[in-house]
C-alpha cells in the first residue's frame, strides 16, 4: 500500500462464500479420500496357536494446518474464486465502477493501494493463488480461503476495502507516481512538507515502488 499526506493534497454438505462480512453463498467441499475404519479391537486369527500376520493397517484422519489445507485444494479455491468474479462482473452494470468513499473527500491523508504480480516460482514452486480483486478506481477484495474448525468444510470471506485510489498489477510505476506523489512534490517546491511512506509485508514490493517514485521526483526536481 502507499500512504501520504500534505497540506495541499497528497498522493486482503456446502463452502459459504461471504461477500461481505456476514453473507455467504455454497460451494462443493473436497472430495475425501476413502480411509479404512475399524471398531473396537482388531480381529484376531489363530492356527494352532499362531497368530496370523496382520496386514499394515493405514493411518487415520491426517491434521493439516490451514495454510497447508489451502495449497492442497488450490484448484478448488481458484474455481470458487473465477466463479465468483464473473458472477460480480457479470451484475454490474456496462461502465460501472467503484466509487471513492467519502470518508476520504476533502482529507489530508491520501491513502493508495498497489497490488503486484503474483511471481511464476509462486505459483508453481509453492502454490499460492490470487486471492485480491482490484475494482478500480478505489475499491479492492480480499478472498480469504479458509476451512471450518473440522478442516473438512471449505469457504471463502470475501472482505471490500475502500482507498482513495488503486493500482492493479498491469500498472507502471509513473502511473503511481502521477496519482500519489507529483503533488507532493510540486507542494515541496512551492515550500509546502510532505511525507510519504510504503506499508505492506516482506516481499509486497515497497522498495520496488519507492525506488521508481524516488527516480520520477528527481526528474521533476532536478
Amino acid at each position: 500500500g502507499v500512504g501520504s499526506s500534505a497540506p495541499p493534497s497528497a498522493p486482503g454438505s456446502a463452502v459459504p462464500h461471504r461477500s461481505q462480512p456476514g453473507c455467504s453463498t455454497p460451494l462443493p467441499p473436497p472430495r475425501q479420500e476413502e480411509r479404512s475404519s475399524s471398531s473396537g479391537a482388531a480381529a484376531k486369527a489363530s492356527v494352532a496357536g499362531a497368530q496370523a500376520p496382520q496386514p499394515e493397517e493405514e493411518g487415520g484422519r491426517q491434521m493439516f494446518d490451514k495454510n497447508t489445507l489451502r495449497t492442497n485444494h488450490r484448484d478448488m479455491f481458484m474455481t470458487a474464486l473465477a466463479t465468483y468474479q464473473l458472477r460480480r462482473s457479470k451484475s454490474a452494470s456496462p461502465g460501472e465502477v467503484e466509487e471513492p468513499s467519502a470518508n476520504f473527500a476533502g482529507s489530508g491523508l491520501r491513502v493508495y493501494l498497489r497490488k503486484r504480480p503474483l511471481f511464476e516460482k509462486e505459483a508453481q514452486q509453492q502454490g499460492d493463488y490470487d486471492i485480491a480483486t482490484i475494482l478500480p478506481p478505489s475499491g479492492a477484495i480480499i478472498h480469504n480461503c479458509l476451512f471450518q474448525a473440522d478442516l473438512k468444510t471449505p469457504y471463502i470471506q470475501h472482505h471490500k476495502f475502500d482507498f482513495d485510489h488503486v493500482f492493479d498489477e498491469r500498472a507502471e510505476s509513473t502511473e503511481v507516481y502521477d496519482a500519489a506523489a507529483r503533488r507532493l512534490v510540486e507542494g515541496a517546491l512551492e515550500g509546502c512538507v510532505g511525507t510519504m511512506f510504503m506499508f505492506g509485508q516482506t516481499g509486497s514490493g515497497k522498495t520496488h515502488t519507492m525506488s521508481a517514485i524516488q527516480q520520477c521526483a528527481s526528474h521533476d526536481l532536478f
